[in-house]
C-alpha cells in the first residue's frame, strides 16, 4: 500500500499539538482502537515515528507471544527460586 492510499483511508486524520505538547485522538481512531475514556496508549518511536498502542491491546500482544513459548515466564521464575532453594537447604 502507497503514502498516498494510506493516506486516503478513513483512520488517517491529522492530529495537532497544542501548546502544552498535549494531542487529541480523534473520535473515529479511538473508536476502531477500542480506546475508552481513562485508557492508556503506550508510545514508542520505530523507524522516526511515533507509535501508539493501546496499553490492554499491547500487553495482550506480550502475552500471547510469551505463550507461543510454551512455558509461562511465572512458571519458569518459580522453577529457578525452588531449584536455588533446594541448593541453599542444608
Amino acid at each position: 500500500m502507497g503514502l498516498y492510499s494510506y493516506m486516503e483511508t478513513p483512520q488517517t486524520q491529522n492530529i495537532r499539538f497544542d501548546a502544552q505538547g498535549r494531542a487529541l485522538i480523534p473520535k473515529g481512531i479511538r473508536d476502531v482502537l477500542h480506546i475508552l475514556n481513562g485508557d492508556e496508549v503506550v508510545g514508542w518511536l520505530e523507524d522516526g515515528r511515533l507509535v501508539l498502542e493501546p496499553r490492554k491491546a499491547l500487553l495482550e500482544r506480550l502475552q500471547n507471544r510469551c505463550a507461543d513459548l510454551g512455558v509461562s515466564s511465572a512458571e519458569e521464575l518459580i522453577d529457578e527460586r525452588r531449584e536455588e532453594a533446594r541448593h541453599e537447604s542444608p
